[in-house]
């Protein structure tokens, strides 16, 4: 087995379960529908959630070759995905019927969902950083910065519209990814 093996068996599974605890309340709150009115910005929230999960997958697999198993790395990986399960176990309610709508939830609780969200990225792009260092490479400090600035800003904002045009943008720059321009630091990195 190698090091990547190892240490994936146990982040993966972390990661996994923040999946299945995000689409099981949605599919939950789509079963409630008909007694709670659902609206955007939870269901928004979610996407990204799983998008960014995803990133993560991609981070892991991008990192594999450079991954030494240490228990320094494993404990981080912990701190890591349990960061992150419990930002995605708070985008939805555990009972959607509590709440007249989810985005009265939403206003409640998405500085956790996108706070913890925020650690585990920083902590990985710290850990990136430090054992990759970037450069001056244009594309990665785009990146970075198309990134982090929605994010930060939901920290903050109280209106709806804005919080639907950030979590868009963030949604947008998952889909664009795919096609845009990249750096070797950041196909060797996944960030």
């Amino acid at each position: 087995m190698s090091d990547f093996e190892f240490f994936f068996s146990f982040y993966g599974l972390l990661l996994g379960l923040a999946v299945a605890e995000v689409a099981v309340k949605l599919a939950d709150a789509i079963g409630s529908r008909k007694r709670v009115v659902i609206g955007w910005l939870t269901p928004l929230l979610a996407v990204f959630i799983l998008f960014d999960l995803a990133g993560f997958w991609m981070w892991a697999w991008a990192n594999r070759n450079g991954l030494t198993v240490s228990w320094m790395l494993v404990l981080g990986g912990l701190i890591v995905a349990v960061t992150y399960f419990l930002a995605a176990a708070l985008v939805f309610p555990r009972r959607a019927d509590e709440w007249p709508t989810l985005d009265e939830y939403y206003w409640q609780h998405k500085r956790f969902v996108v706070g913890g969200n925020m650690a585990a990225n920083v902590v990985v792009t710290i850990f990136t950083f430090m054992r990759y260092p970037p450069g001056a490479t244009f594309w990665v400090w785009f990146f970075q910065i198309a990134y982090y600035v929605p994010l930060i800003a939901l920290l903050f904002t109280k209106r709806r519209r804005v919080d639907l045009g950030l979590l868009a943008v963030l949604l947008l720059g998952y889909l664009y990814a795919p096609f845009a321009p990249t750096s070797d630091w950041g196909a060797m990195t996944g960030l």
